[in-house]
């Protein structure tokens, strides 16, 4: 039971409580799930307001405040790091759309015809090429003069975007901030990675103090066989002394 117990905690945390007759609680989130051999409750999944999947006891509808365990590193992890990632790498994607829109649209095609976008969508999730100038690339508005078909100043223009601090982007140029983003997660990530190494530590280090008290040592268990082994033997090659002198002392009274 204590190893079951124990293989639950890795995946959410719980409190739990022992009654009078031996039997154990279990209690996830102040509800209670377990209580003496009966199952009261069971956890579940389900969509909040937001879109984003939570966790909570069968039968109700509050979201359970987990603490601990897998469950609670998915949700921080989805909840935090990942989120601000993924606001990040939006925001990236939003203004390199703008930037590049704003002066694709102000160029001229080939034809003289202007005001497409390059770039349709508005996220880092829905971003793609206008399809009009992957199917027509003389759709392309490159020129800064209607007339002037050799006019490449736009075109110009938008070669040197990578390098133009942007004002929305704290003054950086796109390359910087996708830099800088990709640099904060490699510092979250090793300082996550070694405070994981940190924890398990400690946590071998514990697990070794409860088992030097409660728990079997092999090394223990092995010595004592020994010992109880020579025991037996020395006892069993006592009772064959006796044994041999009972017989010597009857032979001599015959």
């Amino acid at each position: 039971r204590q190893a079951k117990m124990e293989s639950l905690s890795g995946v959410i945390g719980f409190d739990s409580f022992e009654s009078s007759d031996g039997s154990v609680g279990i209690v996830v989130g102040g509800v209670s799930l377990v209580t003496s051999d009966i199952r009261a409750k069971t956890l579940e999944t389900f969509t909040n307001t937001d879109g984003q999947r939570m966790i909570r006891a069968s039968g109700t509808t509050d979201v359970l405040a987990i603490t601990s365990g897998r469950v609670h590193g998915t949700l921080d992890a989805r909840d935090g790091g990942l989120k601000d990632l993924r606001s990040s790498i939006n925001d990236l994607a939003k203004n390199l759309i703008d930037e590049v829109n704003a002066v694709h649209t102000s160029g001229f095609a080939l034809d003289g015809t202007t005001g497409r976008a390059f770039f349709l969508g508005s996220s880092a999730a829905d971003i793609r090429v206008n399809q009009d100038l992957l199917d027509n690339p003389n759709s392309l508005q490159v020129s800064g003069s209607a007339i002037a078909r050799g006019d490449n100043r736009v075109a110009q223009a938008l070669s040197q975007l990578g390098n133009r601090p942007i004002a929305a982007l704290d003054g950086q140029t796109l390359g910087n901030a996708y830099n800088r983003i990709v640099g904060r997660l490699g510092e979250e990530l090793s300082s996550v990675n070694q405070q994981l190494a940190d924890q398990k530590v400690v946590a071998d280090l514990l697990k070794g103090q409860r088992d030097s008290v409660s728990g079997v040592s092999i090394d223990e268990e092995m010595a004592d066989l020994t010992r109880f082994q020579r025991g037996y033997q020395a006892s069993a090659k006592l009772i064959n002394t006796i044994d041999e002198l009972m017989d010597t002392t009857l032979s001599l009274k015959r």
